[in-house]
């Protein structure tokens, strides 16, 4: 176990990071990017070509009142412009007319939302703002959860408590 300023922290289930699966993940992001599009778009590419039009405009109509009315801060940058780009896009290809040239601008607009959504899910995971987070929270609810043992049942394990025992 590590010493943190004399505070021991709880042992891991898998003590090397380097070893955990969300960093191995993060690792391979761009791969990991690449199956869930894949995986995605072969599900999405068995349904009639009337579903994935509609599926692509509600999506795309949802998604620009979204980002128009609520925005949220960890919106990507642009982001009204990309629901707008893959709008306009979504319209050029429905005034064509050919079933064919649709099924395949379909696939191309459903990979771009669908890239655009597991980029912001997947994230990315950092080994150092990990270990400052495990601290802080260590050192945060040892002395939160300290202070409420005081308050509460004091002197039935004398001042200190470490937090693996809470």
């Amino acid at each position: 176990m590590k010493q943190d300023n004399n505070r021991q922290l709880p042992p891991s289930l898998i003590e090397q990071l380097e070893d955990w699966p969300i960093y191995q993940l993060s690792e391979d992001r761009e791969r990991f990017l690449q199956e869930i599009e894949a995986y995605t778009l072969d599900l999405l590419s068995d349904k009639p070509v009337s579903f994935t039009n509609d599926l692509i405009s509600k999506t795309i109509y949802k998604e620009r009142i979204r980002v128009k009315e609520d925005p949220w801060k960890v919106d990507p940058p642009k982001e009204k412009q990309f629901w707008r780009r893959l709008s306009q896009q979504h319209v050029r290809q429905s005034l064509d007319g050919d079933p064919q040239k649709a099924a395949t601008a379909n696939r191309e607009i459903l990979a771009q939302m669908i890239r655009r959504y597991a980029d912001e899910i997947v994230g990315t995971f950092s080994i150092a703002t990990f270990l400052f987070a495990r601290r802080f929270l260590t050192f945060f609810f040892t002395r939160l959860l300290n202070a409420a043992a005081l308050r509460s049942i004091k002197g039935l394990w004398g001042s200190k408590h470490r937090l693996a025992d809470k």
